[in-house]
This record gives structure tokens, sequence and C-alpha cells, in this order.
């Protein structure tokens, strides 16, 4: 498919072979530069490529879809550990949803009933 200059008609029949459809698939999955592309952008062009695939079948320029037929295997992403030096500890953790809790107007009313009752627990306390 890559030979095809422009204003050239697209092999159909060729695309019928599972090993041209599997190196066209392939050739889906990678950038101009020659890295993976990303998930989405995938699945994106695979989606392309079935549309127009379904279109050769109801323009009579295919029997039948071949994308159906052809199985690839999906890729697996590597799981990378997580460096812990750039993960919150628990006392960075709690500290930030103290912070977070006098600053943001998102509370439901039960929320709020049990900060200002805490608050006032607190007032107290102060001045026992």
């Amino acid at each position: 498919m890559a030979s095809l200059g422009a204003g050239q008609q697209p092999a159909w029949a060729e695309l019928a072979e599972p090993d041209v459809l599997r190196g066209l698939l392939g050739a889906l999955e990678l950038k101009l530069d020659g890295t993976r592309a990303a998930a989405d952008t995938i699945r994106l062009r695979r989606t392309t490529l079935g549309n127009a695939l379904e279109y050769a079948v109801e323009t009579k320029a295919l029997g039948e879809n071949p994308l159906s037929e052809v199985r690839v295997k999906k890729h697996r992403a590597k799981l990378h550990q997580v460096d812990r030096r750039s993960v919150v500890n628990p006392v960075q953790a709690r500290q930030r949803s103290e912070i977070g809790a006098e600053w943001t107007d998102s509370r439901t009313r039960s929320e709020q009933r049990s900060l200002k009752h805490r608050e006032d627990s607190r007032a107290d306390a102060v001045l026992a």
C-alpha cells in the first residue's frame, strides 16, 4: 500500500491476503519517526481502515471484510516501577488534604457541618 502513488487505485485484492493486511496493521501502529503511536491514535487508524474496507465491500471491490478474519495480538504496555521519591508519603498526603479542605468549595452539606463541628471543637480546646 505504501508503494501507491498519487491517483492510483488501491489493489483491494492484495488486502484480502492475511500477510499483507498484517503488515498494514503493523504500519498503522508506527509514527513517521518509527516509534510506536499512542493507543488512541492506533485505535482511530484501525477504525478508519475498517471503515474503508467496509466501503470496499459495499462497492463490491471486496467480497468480504478481511479485517474481521485477521487476529492481531494486543500490545502490552510495559509496567515501570514508580520512583518512591516522586510519590507523596502519608504525612505529606495528610497535610495536603488539610490544606485542600480549607480552600475547596465543593463540599456537601454534611461535610460542611462536620468541618464546622471540628472547627468549633478546636476553638473550645484552645479556650479551655
